[in-house]
């Protein structure tokens, strides 16, 4: 009876040692195999960056053109970055990073930027606006100077609408989207201009009701905008630039039809247009009737006549 029990005690001894190396080997076996899940988690998300727009800012100023436009996005998609006085196209890159510079006219520059993959497929889409003026005085860019390096004032913005109500210290307007802003005027520290027709200077006495204006200042913390500068200039319209991805419907040497997401484009092409095609991972200037065909992949920059699109830059997509 003895004899029994302890082959019964030694039968159930090892069932337990090999069930608990069995747990073990499971545990160890899964530890192992979790960063290589996590490598494949934060592989995948490497691989879907949305695009993410580092500079310019929306409103901000510049004073000199072009204007650095850098950002991250997936890699090996395109950025497109169109305004009425210039537009780019790059390929994004291994790290994901992209800089590009467009040039800018007087006044307000409305730029579009978008990200398109090699499918012509609009993965995003970001609109700023940049404030671009030379006329910033002498006081203006010491101030800034000393301002940024003492880290004691923020960044200059541009803040536009129509004048509603003026004082001998304060301007009121109301922006395109019906907010009012408070303007703090001091006319010992700001400058005046109107860049109507051509930029000259103004007293602030010149300013007027009704008048549209763009105010170059900074809040400080505060409820009211300090202004740098105020320029009379003209309301600022929508932007007639388009960019347009999609395949090609129907080509001829100087016109032809774009088909995207159902509808149909009639690309005209006839003016001075840059084309430009990938070769050797490089984007290179090429002819339209050589790089394109019926059913090409592309994208084009250029604005609205007539319901037609007037082409400016096209550009290839690899096949």
């Amino acid at each position: 009876m003895q004899k029994e029990a302890v082959i019964a005690l030694l039968i159930g001894s090892s069932i337990g040692l090999l069930v608990a190396f069995g747990v073990w080997r499971l545990n160890k076996s899964m530890d192992n195999n979790a960063p290589a899940r996590q490598e494949e988690i934060v592989e995948t998300k490497k691989e879907q960056i949305t695009l993410s727009l580092l500079s310019p800012e929306n409103n901000s100023v510049s004073s000199k053109t072009p204007v650095k436009i850098s950002g991250i996005a997936t890699q090996n998609t395109y950025i497109v970055a169109a305004s009425k006085a210039g537009s780019t196209i790059s390929l994004v890159g291994a790290n994901s990073e992209f800089q590009e510079e467009v040039e800018l006219n007087g006044g307000i520059n409305d730029i579009q930027i978008l990200n398109i993959d090699n499918s012509a497929q609009v993965l995003s889409r970001e609109n700023v606006r940049v404030v671009y003026s030379t006329q910033l005085n002498e006081a203006d860019k010491t101030s800034e100077t000393t301002d940024s390096a003492r880290n004691t004032e923020p960044t200059l913005n541009a803040y536009m609408g129509t004048v509603t109500d003026i004082t001998d210290s304060s301007l009121q307007i109301r922006s395109q989207d019906g907010q009012i802003v408070q303007i703090a005027v001091d006319k010992e520290e700001a400058s005046f201009a109107n860049i109507v027709k051509a930029t000259k200077g103004i007293e602030y006495s010149d300013i007027a009701i009704g008048d549209f204006v763009i105010v170059v200042g900074y809040t400080n913390g505060t409820q009211s905008v300090h202004a740098k500068r105020v320029l009379v200039s003209t309301e600022a319209q929508e932007s007639q630039v388009s960019v347009i991805s999609g395949s090609v419907k129907e080509l001829s040497s100087k016109e032809f039809i774009v088909e995207t997401n159902n509808q149909e484009y009639s690309i005209d092409a006839t003016g001075k247009v840059l084309v430009t095609a990938m070769k050797d991972g490089q984007i290179v200037s090429s002819k339209l009737t050589s790089a394109a065909e019926k059913g090409s992949r592309i994208i084009i920059i250029g604005e609205i006549d007539n319901d037609e699109l007037v082409a400016s830059r096209v550009h290839v997509l690899p096949q």
